[in-house]
C-alpha cells in the first residue's frame, strides 16, 4: 500500500515531470541514439535512487538508530534542520 501510495504521488506530482523535462535535454545527445541515452540515464537514475533509500533503510532500522531518533535527540535535529533551511530562505531574501 504505502509504495502505491508513493508510485501514485510522484507519477501524478507535476514539479516532478517538469523537473525532469528541464534536465533532461542537457544529458541527451541529439547526434546519438537518444532512447539508449534515456534508457542509460534512468537505469542509473534507478540505482542511485536504490543504494541510497536501501542506506537509509539499513540505517533506521537499527535499535541505536531509533532510540536516537526519539525524545531529545530528535529535538536537537528537528532545531538544526529548521535553522539551517531558515537560514536559507533568509539568503534568499537578502541575495539581490
Amino acid at each position: 500500500a504505502a509504495f502505491r501510495e508513493g508510485l501514485v504521488t510522484n507519477v501524478l506530482n507535476p514539479k516532478v515531470a517538469i523537473v525532469f523535462l528541464s534536465l533532461l535535454p542537457s544529458f541527451l545527445d541529439p547526434h546519438g541514439t537518444v532512447w539508449l541515452q534515456g534508457l542509460i540515464l534512468a537505469g542509473v537514475y534507478l540505482g542511485i535512487g536504490l543504494i541510497w533509500l536501501t542506506g537509509w533503510v539499513v540505517l533506521c532500522t537499527t535499535r541505536q538508530a531509533r532510540a536516537l531518533l526519539t525524545g531529545r535527540t530528535r529535538q536537537v535535529i528537528d532545531g538544526f534542520a529548521g535553522t539551517v533551511l531558515a537560514g536559507f530562505g533568509i539568503l534568499v531574501v537578502v541575495d539581490p
